[in-house]
C-alpha cells in the first residue's frame, strides 16, 4: 500500500492518527492504581523523520522525546504495509503466526474536528499529568521518483499467464493460471531493482513465507523503486497544490531492514524515564510493554519485556488488572 509522502522536509508532518485510549480500573485491594495510556497510532512515520535536520520543524515531538523516552528505531514487521504492523503491534506476533498479508478499510475522519486544534501529543497529556503517553508508527515511508524508478510487469510477462495480481508498489503479490508459475518466476527473477520469491525462498527473517494468504510468487522492489502493471495502473491522489490529482510521493512496503522502513516509538509520563534513548526495538515488542503499563496478563507473543523494560523508571512495577476499557477513533492531528 502505497501513500501520501508526509510533508515534514518541508512543511512539518500531517499524519493520520489511530487514537487508542485505555483506561483500566483495578479490583480492590491492590496498593497502586496503574496511570491510565494514551495511545496514538501515526500512520507511515519514519524513524528518519526524527532526525536532527527536522527536529526544529516537529516541536511537538522533539519535546515528548526530551521529557521521556525516544527508540532508537523501531523494526516493523514484513510486509512494512500498515495492517500486518498494526496487527503484530497490537498482538505482539509476527505474521507466520497471525497470518495476515494486506488489509481493506474505509477511513471515517470526521472526529478529527474535536482534536485537530491540539499542535502537540503534549496537549493531550496536560490534560491530565498521571497519564502515560505512547506514540508509536507502523512502518516508514520512502520517496518514489516515478519518472525513473517504474517496474513496469507487462514489459516482461504475458497478461494471459496472470490470474491475479494483489497490489502495487514495493510488494506485490502474483497469481499464476495453471502451469505458468515457475514460468512467470523464470523471465522475472533476473530483473534489475526488484526481487521474485517463492513460497519457499521467501527469507526466513520476514517471517512471511508461510502465511495463510501469502501468493504463490512474491515480488519485492529494491529500494525507492515501484511495480506496477504498466504507467497507466499508477496510484494517483488528490496532492496536487489546487487539489487535483497527482502521483503518490511516497510508498511503503520494502524489506524492514531498510533505515527508511523504521518506525517509531516515543513516550512519556509517570511510568517512564526522562530523556532516556533506548535501543532499537520490534514491532512486537510494542506489545508486553502496553500490556504492562496496563496491567493486563499478555497473552503468547513474540515481543521480549527484557528490552522494552528498559524505558520504564525505577518506580515502574508490574500490576494487574481486573477490568480494561478499551475505546478507539481515528483522528487527523496537525504536529508541529
Amino acid at each position: 500500500m502505497c501513500a501520501l509522502q508526509w510533508k515534514s522536509l518541508q512543511f512539518g508532518p500531517s499524519f493520520y492518527l489511530g487514537l487508542l485510549l485505555l483506561c483500566n480500573h483495578l479490583s480492590p485491594g491492590l496498593s497502586k492504581d496503574p496511570h491510565p495510556l494514551l495511545l496514538i497510532f501515526a500512520e507511515g512515520l519514519s524513524e528518519v523523520y526524527l532526525g536532527e535536520e527536522n527536529r526544529e520543524k516537529l516541536t511537538g515531538l522533539r519535546e515528548m522525546a526530551m521529557r521521556g523516552v525516544l527508540a532508537r528505531g523501531l523494526m516493523p514487521v514484513f510486509p512494512t504495509l500498515f495492517y500486518p504492523n498494526y496487527y503484530s503491534l497490537f498482538t505482539g506476533q509476527v505474521d507466520n503466526l497471525q497470518g495476515t498479508a494486506a488489509m481493506a478499510a474505509v477511513y471515517y475522519d470526521d472526529v478529527a474536528l474535536a482534536i485537530h486544534e491540539n499542535k502537540s501529543p503534549l496537549a493531550l497529556q496536560r490534560l491530565r499529568l498521571d497519564v502515560n503517553l505512547v506514540l508509536v508508527s507502523d512502518h516508514g515511508m520512502m520517496d518514489i521518483d516515478f519518472d525513473e524508478k517504474v517496474i513496469e510487469l507487462e514489459n516482461y510477462i504475458p497478461a494471459h499467464f496472470i490470474k491475479k495480481q494483489m497490489d502495487k508498489g514495493a510488494t506485490v503479490n502474483l497469481w499464476t493460471k495453471d502451469g505458468h508459475e515457475n514460468e512467470v518466476y523464470q523471465l522475472l527473477k533476473d530483473l534489475s531493482n526488484m526481487t521474485v520469491f517463492k513460497r519457499n525462498e521467501v527469507p526466513e527473517r520476514f517471517h512471511y513465507g508461510g502465511g495463510r494468504f501469502v501468493s504463490p510468487l512474491t515480488l519485492l522492489a529494491n529500494e525507492g523503486w515501484f511495480i506496477t502493471w504498466n504507467r497507466a495502473a499508477l496510484p494517483h491522489w488528490k496532492n496536487g497544490g489546487d487539489g487535483s490529482l497527482a502521483p503518490n510521493r511516497g510508498c511503503d512496503g520494502y524489506d524492514n531492514a531498510l533505515l527508511s522502513m523504521q518506525a517509531v516509538l516515543l513516550a512519556s509520563g509517570p511510568d517512564f524515564k526522562q530523556s532516556y534513548i533506548a535501543p532499537p526495538l520490534h514491532a512486537v515488542d510494542v506489545y508486553p510493554l502496553l500490556c504492562n503499563l496496563t496491567g493486563v496478563s499478555p497473552l503468547p507473543h513474540n515481543g521480549s519485556w527484557e528490552k522494552v523494560n528498559l524505558l520504564l523508571s525505577s518506580s515502574f512495577g508490574t500490576r494487574t488488572s481486573s477490568w480494561l476499557m478499551f475505546w478507539a477513533m481515528g483522528v487527523w492531528m496537525c504536529l508541529t
